[in-house]
């Protein structure tokens, strides 16, 4: 048996030596003839702690026992959800080895081990740009610093890679961590991926134009309810811009009236003349309108 200079694996090995102690000395050593350099290419491939990657070392003892084709450990009676939960493990190891070979990998496993520091380094970008919503400045709150002062950028890219910077670390540092910080940790990404799901997927909604990406702030508009100044409701209006082109805003389709001959300018505003938004309050309804510009009394 070669020498075993890691306190990581050695401890881990005690533990698997211990769960095997009712076995024969000779069966017992044959089992674990191997097990210190497999133990110690697992713990330098990974990068996580033994107990993460394998389990807790008294179930990777009973896989031992199986895969030898030798009976339970002797003594008391397993308890019937320990035993649920062994067969469990035993069925995602399966899984795992099953979708490696299909993806070309020993274990899915290692795929996503090669794939942990994008994860880190997304964590912080998430969590900068989650600070920048909060910040509740709809100007530095971007996907990226673009239409920028350069001042501003610099502040936008210096807190975003601070984050990410402090996430990889936190992700290199994990691994050490005593088993109830490693599940903060991980239930805190979940967290972040949430939240950025909820506060940052509609800024995803842009466009370009001449090369620079903007936020679309009229995507939801359905309709426009024009009011003059002394807050009476305008029917029949039309939206230019500054240089005499029609401004079409809403969605036409939502209110119109298939039974009637369509409308040749269908961008009329209001689009559904039966709702008046009166400002400051609900939407009332009002009488329903004939098709065509027709005034408001």
């Amino acid at each position: 048996m070669s020498t075993v200079t890691s306190p990581e694996v050695s401890g881990y090995l005690q533990r698997v030596r211990a769960a095997l102690a009712d076995l024969p000395t000779e069966t017992r050593e044959e089992l674990l003839e191997d097990e210190p350099a497999h133990l110690a290419e697992v713990l330098a491939e990974s990068g996580a702690d033994l107990e993460h990657r394998l389990g807790p070392p008294e179930s990777y003892a009973a896989e031992l026992r199986a895969a030898a084709g030798l009976p339970a450990a002797t003594g008391a009676a397993r308890k019937p959800a320990t035993e649920v939960m062994r067969n469990l493990r035993a069925y995602a190891e399966r899984a795992d080895r099953a979708g490696g070979r299909l993806l070309g990998y020993p274990r899915v496993a290692d795929l996503f081990d090669l794939l942990r520091p994008g994860w880190w380094v997304l964590r912080g970008y998430l969590v900068g740009l989650l600070i920048l919503v909060a910040a509740r400045d709809e100007y530095f709150a971007r996907l990226l610093p673009v239409s920028m002062d350069p001042e501003d950028a610099l502040i936008w890219l210096l807190l975003v890679g601070v984050c990410v910077i402090v996430s990889v670390r936190l992700g290199r540092a994990t691994p050490g961590l005593p088993r109830w910080g490693r599940f903060t940790v991980h239930g805190a990404g979940v967290l972040i991926v949430a939240l950025a799901l909820a506060n940052l997927a509609p800024r995803a909604f842009q466009y370009e134009n001449g090369g620079t990406v903007y936020y679309d702030p009229f995507s939801g508009v359905t309709d426009v309810y024009p009011y003059d100044v002394n807050n009476n409701p305008l029917d029949g209006v039309r939206l230019y811009d500054q240089n005499g082109n029609p401004i079409q805003i809403g969605d036409y389709d939502r209110c119109h009236d298939y039974t009637q001959p369509m409308d040749a300018d269908m961008y009329r505003y209001p689009l559904c003349p039966p709702v008046q938004w009166q400002p400051g309050g609900g939407a009332t309804e009002a009488p329903s309108a004939s098709p065509g510009p027709t005034a408001t009394p």
